[in-house]
């Protein structure tokens, strides 16, 4: 067989892990937001995103080399692949606990050490990429000193998105709003100076999570 048939031959291996590939992007996106593509600028992302593809992957593997002789079967990736999410997702029965006079049963699963790897590798992603966001968020908003004349220029803008992206930045834009105008009056003006920036860069880090990068742009233009 020639190193083209190999490739040709185990193609079918794409199943499985394109199953755990898109299940994994979905965990990353519903962690991360919009700004989840930042996570695969560093090593710790691509470590996660690549072991949900392989846990199905050699989970079809090892169903392969089981039979005599092995033999491909597209059914087989297909169950692999949804198999093996289903199994990391399913959570059984354990016990009972009674806490503050309420009984609540405790289930645990595979899904616990799923979310378990999930943190660990994305809290070092979210750490390595901190100087990059911190960096980008000051590069968009360095010139900005104004909070409220900076909110009302991204709600205006936001409105060129999508009515349901445009609900969640003016969710989050008047939520910071609301703790802004809560804030102690600050009479020095240094102190007033220092409260806008501060108040500027958490909008840029929300918006930059709620749009992304590309969206960013568009939204502060």
């Amino acid at each position: 067989m020639s190193p083209l048939d190999h490739v040709v031959y185990w193609s079918i291996l794409l199943v499985p892990f394109g199953i755990g590939i898109l299940s994994g992007g979905q965990s990353i996106y519903g962690k991360m937001g919009n700004d989840f593509t930042g996570v695969l600028t560093n090593i710790w992302g691509w470590i996660y995103w690549l072991s949900r593809g392989i846990v199905p992957a050699g989970a079809y593997l090892f169903w392969y080399f089981k039979q005599a002789p092995p033999s491909h079967s597209w059914q087989a990736a297909l169950v692999c692949g949804l198999g093996a999410e289903t199994i990391l997702r399913t959570k059984l029965y354990v016990t009972s606990k009674t806490e503050g006079g309420k009984s609540e049963d405790v289930f645990k699963g595979f899904f616990d050490l799923i979310e378990w790897w999930q943190s660990l590798c994305l809290r070092q992603a979210a750490i390595s990429r901190a100087e990059g966001r911190q960096k980008y968020v000051k590069d968009q908003f360095g010139a900005a000193t104004d909070f409220p004349a900076l909110t009302v220029k991204l709600l205006t803008n936001a409105t060129g998105f999508p009515p349901f992206v445009e609900t969640e930045i003016t969710d989050k834009i008047k939520a910071l709003v609301t703790q802004f105008n809560a804030e102690p009056p600050r009479t020095a003006p240094e102190q007033q100076a220092l409260l806008h920036r501060t108040y500027i860069l958490r909008i840029g880090y929300a918006m930059l999570d709620t749009v992304g990068r590309s969206g960013l742009l568009t939204l502060n233009a």
